[in-house]
């Protein structure tokens, strides 16, 4: 990429970096908005196979015969991110399901960033994925 800036729509730019993040996801960037948090859902909480309390929201419809979203947070970010977020009004939008969740020591998840391990990270994705994402997802 030559570009510095993108502008996706008014009052909303992402920049090179997350650019190249987002476009394995196309489309979505395109319907970002600035005002993408005024739909969230609430919180809920489930035990991971370690014993923390792993923070998570669903988002979209109910249509399962719609392919949905499963959203793996990078190192050090949270479910409530820019990027999460957007997939989220995406799936709200669009009527299709989407699950996003923090790992232990990140966001509204419980425990410290620094007992975690990337295998204890994984486990948890794992666990939430064939736990609660439910009929098909691509995961993001």
């Amino acid at each position: 990429l030559d570009i510095h800036e993108a502008p996706i729509a008014a009052n909303f730019t992402l920049h090179e970096t997350e650019l190249r993040r987002i476009s394995v996801c196309g489309i979505f960037a395109i319907m970002a908005s600035p005002d993408i948090k005024s739909a969230m859902t609430d919180i809920k909480y489930e035990t991971g196979p370690d014993g923390s309390e792993l923070a998570y929201r669903e988002d979209g419809g109910e249509d399962l015969g719609r392919t949905g979203f499963f959203w793996l947070g990078g190192f050090k970010s949270d479910m409530e991110g820019s990027k999460a977020e957007t997939l989220a009004s995406l799936a709200r939008d669009t009527r299709r399901t989407s699950f996003r969740f923090d790992y232990s020591g990140h966001g509204a998840s419980g425990g410290f960033f620094v007992d975690g391990t990337i295998s204890a990270w994984a486990a948890q994705a794992y666990h939430m994925f064939t736990r609660k994402a439910l009929g098909r997802r691509v995961v993001i």
